[in-house]
């Protein structure tokens, strides 16, 4: 399979995810879990998907380091996110360092993609 493609696969995943937190909050008139909707959708559908039409523009700066940044992304996203649910949900204990350290996972992994962005566009 393409790499671009298991960016957006990925993406529609978390987009499906976020819509279904999202109509769940709607229905229970209860929005504490605002913030987890926002970076579920936000780093899982709308990141993954640009950085998928990123590598399908620019397929030569697909390689080794661009599938690590599918892992560490997903990987970072997995962790985050339950973070931030379990603090939205005053359990604060075991979130914090789900959070923080997913935020640390995320960070990694924009820093890669964020290279392989300036290596591709140099020329450009």
């Amino acid at each position: 399979m393409q790499l671009e493609a298991r960016y957006f696969r990925a993406a529609v995943i978390y987009a499906l995810l976020g819509l279904l937190l999202g109509i769940h909050m709607a229905s229970s008139q209860d929005h504490t879990q605002m913030p987890t909707h926002a970076h579920l959708l936000l780093l899982g559908w709308v990141s993954l998907f640009l950085a998928g039409g990123f590598f399908r523009l620019y397929p030569t700066v697909q390689g080794k380091l661009a599938a690590a940044h599918w892992w560490i992304a997903n990987i970072g996203i997995l962790v985050m996110v339950p973070g931030v649910g379990l603090i939205m949900a005053g359990i604060e204990g075991p979130g914090v360092p789900l959070a923080s350290g997913g935020a640390l996972i995320v960070l990694f992994g924009m820093a890669i993609f964020a290279w392989l962005v300036f290596r591709a566009t140099k020329r450009a």
